[in-house]
Order: C-alpha cells, then structure tokens, then sequence
C-alpha cells in the first residue's frame, strides 16, 4: 500500500489530524479560549435577574466597566428578557 507523499512523516498526520479537528469542531475548546473578565460577573447578573424577577434572560451584552477606585470596579451589562409573552 503507497502512502500518499503528504503523509509520510508522524508529525504530518497529526497536524493534518488536528487541523481537520478544527474544522469539524468549529474552533479551539472552550478550555483553550480565553475567557473575558467581565463573564463572571455576567453570569452573576443573569442569575440575580432570574431571581428577582423570575424572567428568562435570553442574552446579554457588556456595556463596560467603570474603575471606582485602585481596588473596586463596576461592570455594566445590559440584559434581553422575556417574562411570559413580553420581551424587554
């Protein structure tokens, strides 16, 4: 059986075999993305807004963040929720 020429080395085929990985799967793991600093807080303002208003939070969006001062600072997010038929 030939081996076609692209092929011929170990290192070949796994860097073929990684590359169509990515391609099938759509990107790197989530444990090899980076995550933004503000996604711990925005996944704390989801679950607060569920709480208190017993909504469904579709989305969120990042407005920013304010320094308070050298050791505080306030994230802004702005949330799209659906609370029965109505969306806001």
């Amino acid at each position: 059986m030939k081996i076609i020429s692209i092929f011929r080395t170990r290192a070949a085929v796994l860097a073929t075999g990684f590359a169509l990985l990515l391609l099938l799967y759509g990107g790197l793991p989530d444990s090899l993305q980076a995550e933004p600093d503000y996604a711990r807080w925005g996944r704390i303002a989801v679950q607060e807004t569920i709480k208190r208003y017993q909504a469904n939070v579709l989305d969120y969006e990042h407005i920013g963040r304010t320094e308070l001062s050298s050791d505080e600072a306030e994230e802004q997010f702005k949330l799209w929720i659906k609370q029965g038929t109505r969306e806001f």
